[in-house]
């Protein structure tokens, strides 16, 4: 942009390459100082070498769109518990997007259904620097409620101390879904084992019955596996006019 007594100072970010042939970075600060008539005299520039912070704020990026396109619900509040970031992975799980909770203090996300003892063992860690797991209880916007398996760590500045929490979330009403849906299953499978159970005990109870007409007509039983443990009738249950 060009220099004008209105607006004298322009300020950008310059690369250079080095002799190794890697990109370093540099800050410059121009300043124009203009005449009573308004005419530029002289310029000022100011140089400095910003390639760690330029590797730095690379890392943060490739970092944030990891993080923002990760499949795992991701949170980070401040050390008031207000949301200061939320990756698309948590508008899925919370039913909110991020335009609707950041800057929002992260208990309006509660169900309700949890006693306070349980947040105040939340953050009694998180002051004292030490991380959190547990579950916890929120309600998205249409109402519903869905309990989520919860990880917060404590996010440290360069000095030591906290200035942010991350918090991870994995959804467990999907999969208490999922473990319903097995116990109807089993639950099914067994009643089905029952009733067969039930039909083979009952053709057993037929062919003794059966057997027993035969023997008090004189004739030989039709069915030898089902005579009493000890029978010497042999093994075989076979009907008398299968081939033999």
């Amino acid at each position: 942009n060009a220099l004008t007594p209105d607006s004298p100072i322009a300020r950008h970010d310059h690369a250079v390459l080095l002799p190794d042939g890697s990109t370093g970075w540099q800050h410059w600060t121009n300043r124009a100082v203009f005449d009573e008539s308004g005419e530029a005299t002289y310029f000022e520039a100011i140089g400095q070498v910003i390639t760690q912070r330029k590797l730095e704020e690379q890392k943060l990026l490739q970092l944030s769109a990891a993080v923002n396109q990760s499949p795992v619900a991701t949170l980070i509040v401040d050390t008031r518990g207000y949301i200061t970031f939320l990756n698309d992975a948590f508008e899925t799980l919370s039913g909110y997007t991020a335009g609707q909770l950041l800057g929002q203090d992260a208990r309006s996300l509660r169900s309700g259904e949890l006693p306070e003892e349980v947040y105040e063992q939340v953050w009694d860690n998180l002051r004292h620097g030490r991380p959190w797991t547990g579950t916890l209880s929120n309600r998205r916007p249409d109402g519903s409620v869905y309990d989520i398996d919860v990880s917060i760590t404590p996010i440290k500045d360069s000095g030591g101390e906290t200035s942010h929490h991350l918090c991870v979330a994995r959804d467990l009403s999907q999969e208490d879904k999922v473990k319903a849906q097995l116990k109807n299953q089993l639950d099914e499978l067994s009643r089905w084992r029952d009733l067969t159970l039930d039909r083979e005990e009952r053709i057993m109870d037929l062919k003794r019955e059966i057997n027993a007409m035969l023997e008090r007509s004189g004739e030989a039983p039709r069915y030898y596996s089902v005579e009493e443990p000890g029978s010497t009738r042999g093994q075989a249950d076979r009907s008398d006019d299968e081939p033999g």
